[in-house]
């Protein structure tokens, strides 16, 4: 057993601190595959990919091992790995006096003659200690259509509310607003043909827009609401399970009514048994096609993966942060190198703009710079100045280096 058991009822069931660390395991492993991947592409551009889809990749992948250990241990990535299992449970109905009058009948307790202050009072520690007999009385297996709807709340929820959660934190990031959405911007300086098309399409999405701004506006205000009774409600059955107040971990196993009761080692035995079971029948299958030779071994290599994916798993991740921990000591006990000076800067074109003595002033409008933007070749406009002229000529104006809008970035000068 995972440390030791608090609860005065069923020994199977599991401590807050296993239930609280099969919670956390999987949204934990998710920002450390994510940082071996990100690391990955940079020494291999095929992570690329991983890592710019990576709530969908990651989800994926885990409605694979989802759906083998829900389908083959009752239970899902995380309850397995910690000796858990799920089974499917009633609670007794009736009236809290008549659970009371259950409680005091066994012991020799006339319970007609009582009052129900006398009731409570001579009960409750009773009540305390059977409480969890009562709860799980009736038990059984999960079914299929436990196990899917299992799935919903283990993988889709979450991946929609960290969709939500990205859309929140990208929508209301005030540097969002910086770049070209600002009001005294002016519009690119295009020619008559290609101004015109852009001018009808916008009046045809206007109202599309407007939508848009009306819906976001709405999501903004109304989304950390949401977002934080979901919080609340996860955090006050965490509560409630702590004071064994009740028997479900989350709301979801509450919807279900399912427990999670730690593994038995008839448990054990009966899952080791129908994992032999369903590799001999599947290289049974596959013995039946051509070239079974070719088809077996993978067989057995998918099948020890899955089956052995709640080691494999940590092991990987453990070993690439050792491995990266070790070489990051080395290099940093290597000798440095001389640090290359910085390049030149580019050159003046003979047709281009002159540089101004004061380096506070913009090259194109003679000014002092408001909304200072830097382009590409390494000099400093101002923002409405730099945009219109590399709209209209795609150019640096003074080195006549190639440029694009974007390429310029905004800079923060002090008021010195």
């Amino acid at each position: 057993m995972f440390l030791f058991n608090l609860s005065n009822g069923d020994p199977n069931r599991p401590s807050f601190f296993e239930m609280f660390a099969q919670f956390q395991m999987m949204p934990s492993f998710k920002p450390a595959l994510k940082y071996i991947f990100t690391v990955l592409s940079q020494r291999n551009s095929k992570f690329l990919y991983i890592v710019k889809y990576y709530d969908e990749c990651f989800y994926s992948m885990l409605l694979l091992l989802e759906y083998h250990y829900l389908k083959y241990y009752e239970g899902s990535f995380s309850e397995n790995f910690y000796n858990l299992k799920r089974v499917k449970s009633e609670d007794k109905k009736g009236t809290t006096l008549d659970i009371v009058k259950r409680l005091l009948n066994p012991v020799g307790v006339d319970a007609e003659g009582l009052s129900k202050s006398e009731l409570l009072r001579k009960s409750i520690m009773m009540m305390r200690k059977s409480k969890q007999t009562l709860m799980t009385s009736n038990s059984e297996a999960i079914t299929n259509r436990d196990r899917k709807i299992s799935l919903i709340f283990l993988v889709l929820i979450p991946y929609i509310k960290t969709k939500l959660d990205d859309l929140y934190r990208r929508e209301s990031d005030p540097l969002n607003e910086l770049g070209i959405h600002q009001d005294d911007q002016q519009p690119p300086l295009l020619d008559e043909h290609h101004q015109q098309p852009i001018w009808n399409r916008l009046k045809k999405h206007v109202v599309v827009l407007k939508l848009l701004r009306s819906f976001r506006k709405f999501f903004l205000q109304v989304y950390p609401f949401l977002s934080g009774f979901y919080e609340s409600l996860f955090f006050l059955y965490q509560l409630l399970y702590l004071y064994e107040y009740t028997n479900f971990y989350t709301p979801f196993l509450h919807t279900q009514k399912i427990n999670l009761k730690r593994l038995t080692h008839q448990d054990t035995d009966n899952h080791n048994q129908l994992i032999a079971n369903r590799r001999n029948d599947r290289i049974n299958m596959v013995r039946n096609w051509p070239m079974p030779y070719l088809f077996i071994p993978l067989v057995k290599v998918l099948d020890s993966i899955l089956d052995y994916s709640k080691f494999i798993l940590p092991a990987s991740v453990f070993l690439f942060k050792s491995l990266e921990w070790w070489y990051s000591e080395n290099r940093q006990s290597a000798p440095t190198l001389p640090v290359i000076p910085p390049p030149l800067p580019p050159k003046q074109a003979k047709d281009g703009m002159d540089i101004p003595d004061d380096k506070s002033l913009c090259p194109i409008c003679r000014e002092k710079r408001t909304n200072a933007t830097i382009c590409g070749s390494g000099f400093v406009y101002c923002y409405r100045c730099i945009h219109q002229y590399v709209s209209q000529y795609s150019r640096c104006p003074i080195t006549f280096l190639p440029a694009n809008i974007e390429g310029l970035r905004k800079i923060y000068e002090s008021e010195q």
